[in-house]
């Protein structure tokens, strides 16, 4: 009887811990649950916060208003513009930023060299300048205008000082200084200057905001013209080329996506690089393989460069691989297929001389084809 009794006891405290066990699994679980759903909430919260936090992040200019500013690397976001003429005039920039001009600005500040040719080149003035090297072919009269300092480290206190009315900033190169500008209440638009198909863009941007339309597409005409001379002399089956990039410290491969890897492109030319992948869609270069080189076995070996003296770069070029049997060895090498080409049209995009680098290109490649 006992015995009996000691076994109840024992059934009853079994279920009575099994009953505290699944509370306390059930708590847990609650609890559990309770945080998910806290935690969810928090971050859509916190992205709540964030998208109204960009959305208020524009800031109204002079004379329109600013979007907030897209700073996902990459290509960035192709730049449009309202159709038609006069004002006002939405542009949304490579950035991702868009503004409206409620009338056509007096004082426009262009603060690179890549963009002012171009702007020139379809009627228009700048107020400023960066500071010019001698291998930049700039109008006269751009090398009076105000000096806001190098292309890539504008002062952005010079550029204020002079009051602009809009800003033209080189996409890449100058992303850093947009927000200053944007907290100064400065309308500005940053653009792309890399492909010809961008120089036709740009062309007719910048008619648009100037209001010179029919300059841009006399501007555009007269390069397709130049353009289709060029290609009907050209073979079918395109060369390989190599582009490589020199600096006073460095050797690396220029990518399709370079301003000389565009006009290769356009040529029809194969730049053995174009499939190399990098770290990041902003960058032009890879670091340089004598193994690739050797691999890819491209017909004509093309150097840009990036030099004080570009005529030092032959010497340069010879004192770094002269000495290498490898190099040597190349085909392009034994055949004099290596070709240095000019920092006027290929350090930056040649924007109205656009095709003037492309026929230096192409009379390099296929000197038998210009009477070469």
């Amino acid at each position: 009887m006992k015995s009996f009794f000691k076994k109840i006891i024992s059934l009853c405290l079994a279920a009575l811990i099994l009953l505290i066990i699944a509370g306390c699994g059930s708590r847990a679980s609650q609890s559990s649950s309770s945080q998910g759903a806290s935690s969810s909430q928090t971050m859509s919260g916190m992205g709540s916060k964030t998208g109204a936090m960009a959305s208020s992040s524009g800031m109204s200019g002079k004379d329109g208003t600013m979007g907030a500013m897209n700073t996902q690397e990459g290509e960035g976001t192709e730049e449009t513009f309202s159709s038609g003429t006069g004002y006002p005039l939405t542009i949304t920039d490579r950035l991702g930023n868009t503004i409206t001009l409620t009338k056509k600005p007096e004082k426009i500040a262009v603060l690179s060299g890549t963009n002012i040719n171009l702007f020139y080149a379809v009627g228009g003035k700048s107020i400023c300048t960066q500071t010019i090297s001698g291998n930049l072919i700039v109008p006269e009269e751009v090398k009076s205008l105000p000096d806001i300092g190098n292309s890539y480290r504008p002062d952005i206190e010079k550029i204020l000082a002079l009051s602009p009315d809009l800003v033209i900033a080189q996409y890449g190169l100058q992303d850093s200084i947009v927000p200053a500008l944007q907290q100064s209440k400065v309308p500005v638009v940053s653009v792309r200057m890399r492909s010809y198909e961008d120089v036709q863009n740009k062309a007719r941007l910048f008619a648009r905001i100037l209001g010179t339309e029919s300059k841009a597409e006399e501007l555009i005409t007269s390069m397709e013209t130049k353009k289709q001379a060029i290609l009907s002399k050209l073979p079918a089956n395109g060369k390989k080329v190599m582009i490589l990039y020199m600096t006073s410290q460095d050797v690396s491969v220029k990518l399709g996506r370079s301003v000389a890897g565009g006009v290769s492109t356009l040529l029809g030319l194969t730049n053995v690089a174009s499939s190399s992948k990098t770290e990041s869609l902003n960058t032009e270069t890879t670091p340089f393989s004598m193994e690739e080189v050797v691999a890819q076995n491209p017909d004509y070996i093309l150097v840009t460069t990036m030099l004080s003296d570009e005529s030092t770069a032959p010497a340069m070029m010879e004192k770094k691989f002269g000495s290498d049997p490898v190099w040597k060895g190349l085909q392009a090498v034994k055949d004099k297929h290596v070709v240095f080409l000019p920092q006027r049209y290929f350090l930056n995009n040649a924007g109205p001389d656009y095709m003037n680098a492309a026929q230096f290109m192409a009379e390099a490649v296929y000197p038998e084809c210009f009477g070469k």
